[in-house]
């Protein structure tokens, strides 16, 4: 519709359709147009849409409940690309939930099995998934052949009726720290996303969170304040509950920043106070430097890597610089250094295999702090 107007000399308009855009017509991103060393990875995209149906998430409302899918060839093409362009190393599958259809996700990787050992194991692969990836052996040993090592995970809550009441059902009665160390046990890495505010919160919500986050080892654990997103149920019930305070939530303007800040869009149940409390107390917790290098040191121990992709002299010598930047930052902090040290020195020792995740987690706490 855009193309047809601008070739009638159309300046502005606005251009909606209510079709889900097919992916079986995807063509191959320009990745010639860009200088892979402006890139800390390249990102592709197998899947959109998302089978489950929790209530505060946009992605079913914005790319549908039914997931569409790229053809294996497409992404083989797409990979093939990248690496008839030079590039070598860390590439992310974008999609909201990769395992969307297990057994699509399942003939991708035995393709990309055959096709990553021919090439040499030229990439490594990072996603997002639900926490019900533990649940099956042969898609984590699939993932782990082709060089997965970071995963992203929708944790959300480690409380079951909060989970249940939100339609999370995916995640309820499973046990995140076990979900977690069977993931690592094929050498990848959980970050993982929380989310404060829910009316069914318990009074415990900031103890039962911090339990939850340290005994599963989640280093990166991303926590925001519930937002009702533009068009999600959880947005129109609170419409309907006449809770939200925005007039409408069509839009976010300049000063809806993320989770963090501009959290808690509506008239909660509990007090906004104790929901912040909750909130600053999980955030002083888990990033304490004690707190945080106590996860980085449990995956370290517990990480079972078999890395497959070898990077190539330049690369080394990039992350040889990498690694020295990180250990001037944060092995001689007077809040860090100690931490970083022991926790080097002992995954040298006991675990040396897991040592670069450890150290890239280390890396993180620079941020994070």
């Amino acid at each position: 519709m855009f193309l047809e107007d601008l070739k009638k000399g159309g300046k502005k308009g606005v251009y909606v359709s209510n079709e889900k855009a097919n992916m079986l017509e995807a063509v191959v991103p320009r990745f010639d147009l860009i200088r892979f060393r402006d890139y800390i990875m390249m990102g592709i995209q197998f899947i959109r849409g998302c089978p489950f149906g929790c209530e505060f998430c946009d992605v079913i409302e914005l790319f549908g409940r039914t997931p569409r899918f790229k053809t294996t060839e497409q992404i083989l093409k797409e990979l093939q690309t990248l690496y008839d362009l030079g590039y070598r190393g860390h590439i992310d599958f974008v999609d909201d939930n990769f395992i969307g259809n297990k057994k699509k996700v399942k003939e991708l990787l035995l393709a990309l099995k055959d096709w990553t050992v021919k090439h040499k194991y030229p990439f490594y692969f990072t996603t997002e998934a639900s926490v019900n990836l533990a649940e099956d052996d042969e898609l984590l040993q699939l993932m782990k052949d082709v060089d997965f090592r970071y995963i992203f995970l929708g944790i959300e809550t480690p409380e079951n009726e909060t989970l249940a009441l939100n339609h999370k059902n995916q995640n309820v009665n499973k046990s995140v720290t076990i979900a977690v160390q069977k993931i690592m046990s094929y050498g990848i890495v959980c970050n993982g996303g929380f989310i404060i505010g829910f009316d069914s919160d318990s009074p415990n919500i900031a103890r039962n969170m911090i339990s939850c986050i340290q005994e599963s080892g989640v280093s990166m654990a991303m926590v925001g304040l519930l937002y009702a997103l533009p068009n999600t149920q959880l947005t129109k019930r609170l419409q309907h509950e006449k809770r939200l305070l925005q007039s409408t939530s069509e839009s976010v303007n300049d000063f809806d920043i993320d989770q963090s800040t501009s959290g808690l869009n509506f008239v909660t149940l509990k007090s906004r106070t104790e929901i912040m409390r909750d909130f600053v107390k999980v955030l002083d917790f888990i990033y304490e430097p004690a707190n945080y290098y106590k996860r980085v040191m449990y995956n370290g121990l517990q990480l079972k890597p078999e890395y497959k992709h070898v990077p190539s002299f330049k690369a080394w010598l990039k992350y040889l610089n990498s690694f020295r930047k990180v250990c001037w930052r944060a092995g001689f902090s007077k809040t860090t250094s100690y931490l970083y040290w022991k926790m080097v020195f002992s995954i040298l020792l006991k675990n040396p295999k897991a040592l670069e995740a450890s150290v890239n987690l280390a890396a993180m706490y620079i941020h994070f702090k």
